[in-house]
């Protein structure tokens, strides 16, 4: 099936939005904005969370 695009004023994409149930507001929200990414971390990544895992823990420890 191919992609179809519309245009749709603003005010009229807010009340359509509006009439949705929470879990179809959630579904859209994942679907545009929720990238899944199944790739291993890269080094840098890995780096960077590993360091904020250890800045969560230090906080925690503080309180």
């Amino acid at each position: 099936m191919g992609v179809k695009t519309i245009t749709i004023s603003v005010d009229a994409m807010i009340n359509l939005l509006q009439e949705l149930t929470e879990e179809e507001k959630r579904e859209i929200f994942e679907r545009v904005f929720i990238q899944k990414d199944t790739e291993p971390l890269s080094p840098a990544e890995q780096r960077s969370l590993t360091k904020a895992e250890q800045e969560i823990c230090t906080t925690k420890s503080k309180h």
